[in-house]
């Protein structure tokens, strides 16, 4: 169990194939350990958001072999998520460290499956599709998004499409410094588009 992967829960089934060398040209002095991998996803939770079914594909090279997920890198050619109808992937390496470079797609998910609204039992619903970047860490993952929120509704009333950016990050990311720094007073602005009947 990796305390860095706490946050990542799941089952899942496939193959695996490993190769270990030590003393060749480009080997560290752990060796490399190379290790393919091809499952289907029976179940996964990512921060409290859940997924049923889905597909992995990709490869592990460890150059600092006790560093653990730390001293490995990834290339991730397939990670496919569903949740209801809808779907989320992932393409891209976490790097030497936990360096993440993904990008990010989803489509077809609906407000009322996320866990957020579902818990809280809102009648509020609607379609998100969205493609984006996952950077920084697994543990302290960066995450920007270009979302589209299509056929939404707040109980029988419906809402305007619309287009927005949803950002997740730590304290420390400038992006954040600069949000901390606005004026109390500072005003958000919402821009929509008003769905013909």
């Amino acid at each position: 169990n990796d305390p860095d992967f706490a946050p990542y829960q799941g089952h899942l089934r496939g193959t695996a194939s490993a190769r270990y060398t030590l003393g060749f040209a480009g080997d560290s002095p752990d060796g490399t350990l190379r290790v393919d991998t091809a499952a289907n996803i029976n179940d996964l939770s990512i921060y409290g958001q859940t997924f049923r079914d889905g597909r992995l594909e990709g490869s592990w090279t460890w150059k600092r072999i006790s560093e653990g997920t730390r001293g490995a890198r990834l290339e991730l050619d397939e990670f496919m998520l569903k949740k209801g109808k809808g779907s989320v992937e992932a393409r891209g390496t976490m790097d030497y460290g936990g360096k993440l470079a993904l990008t990010l797609f989803a489509e077809s998910i609906m407000v009322r499956d996320l866990e957020a609204v579902s818990k809280q039992k809102l009648d509020v619903n609607g379609e998100l599709n969205f493609v984006g970047q996952a950077r920084g860490t697994p543990w302290v993952p960066e995450i920007a998004l270009d979302v589209d929120l299509v056929g939404a509704s707040l109980g029988r009333r419906a809402i305007d499409d619309a287009h927005f950016v949803f950002r997740a990050s730590h304290k420390d990311d400038p992006w954040t410094q600069a949000a901390l720094k606005l004026a109390p007073d500072a005003k958000i602005v919402a821009c929509g588009q008003k769905r013909s009947s």
